[in-house]
């Protein structure tokens, strides 16, 4: 029997289970998906994971060449490179509208800052960054999908006005997290 390889064992477990920018930033990815059609939520979703992927290499880039005695900068490039970050989706017309008062733009700070740290605190080098990295896309854009699923799941359904609110949206989202992330991080 084969053993994984370090970087398929690190992809693994990087995709759901470890996937911390899913575990921090759920919340934030359920307010982003919008009611409507999956095909026009996937389109979506490809747009903002694909800004965070390059975000999150740029980010790591700029860290890496920075020299150790600057380490006090890093937090003002993850905020430049997220700045940018939020500059593209603007561009692309992703974070339109508001959310409770809230400028969309305001929810895609956390999680465009939040995974470069966490790529960061990794230590890690180039071939685990980019796995890591890509384990973190492609969890998020899975569990994308599937929030927008859920939601048209639950407006289009027979039940109860009752069972279609949001608690009911939020109770599903928690029990997929708690499927996906485990109860050990609880």
């Amino acid at each position: 029997m084969r053993k994984l390889s370090e970087l398929s064992r690190l992809f693994l477990n990087s995709l759901l289970s470890e996937n911390m920018s899913l575990a921090f930033f759920l919340g934030i990815l359920f307010m982003m998906v919008e009611s409507g059609s999956i095909k026009k939520t996937a389109v979506k979703g490809l747009k903002y994971v694909s800004t965070v992927f390059v975000i999150n290499i740029l980010g790591w880039f700029l860290h890496s060449f920075l020299p150790s005695g600057l380490d006090p900068l890093n937090p003002a490039i993850f905020f430049i490179t997220t700045v940018l970050g939020v500059t593209v989706l603007k561009y692309w017309g992703e974070l339109k509208g508001e959310w409770f008062g809230l400028p969309k733009f305001i929810l895609a700070i956390g999680p465009l800052f939040g995974t470069q740290l966490l790529i960061q605190n990794g230590a890690y080098v180039y071939a685990e960054m980019m796995t890591v990295n890509t384990a973190y896309i492609l969890g998020g854009y899975i569990l994308f999908v599937l929030i927008a699923a859920i939601k048209e799941e639950i407006i289009i359904s027979d039940a109860a006005p009752v069972f279609k609110s949001y608690s009911t949206l939020l109770a599903a989202i928690a029990m997929l997290a708690l499927g996906v992330i485990g109860i050990q991080i609880i």
